[in-house]
């Protein structure tokens, strides 16, 4: 069962309320074998103010910080990897 705390649902003994739609959309995670940056742009051109919002909103600025080359450390499965934080 997935639980997602969202101020539109309540949920009082195992029954939930919804104002409004809800819906579940299942992702398989992925991530290209080169820099962090490359993988986040995903081919478009660099837009330095759209990067730094892309980072600040999926709170990934604090982590790239840890990473030995930033934002150009090489990731993927035969590179670096990013922990998963609570």
């Amino acid at each position: 069962m997935i639980m997602v705390v969202v101020p539109l649902v309540t949920l009082l003994l195992s029954q939930s309320w919804v104002r409004g739609s809800v819906a579940y959309v299942a992702q398989q995670a992925w991530i290209l074998n080169t820099t962090l940056r490359e993988n986040v742009l995903f081919g478009l051109p660099f837009d330095e103010a759209r990067y730094k919002r892309a980072l600040d909103s999926s709170c990934l600025t604090r982590d790239i910080d840890m990473l030995p080359a930033k934002d150009m450390t090489e990731i993927g499965t035969r590179h670096h990897t990013i922990p998963h934080r609570s």
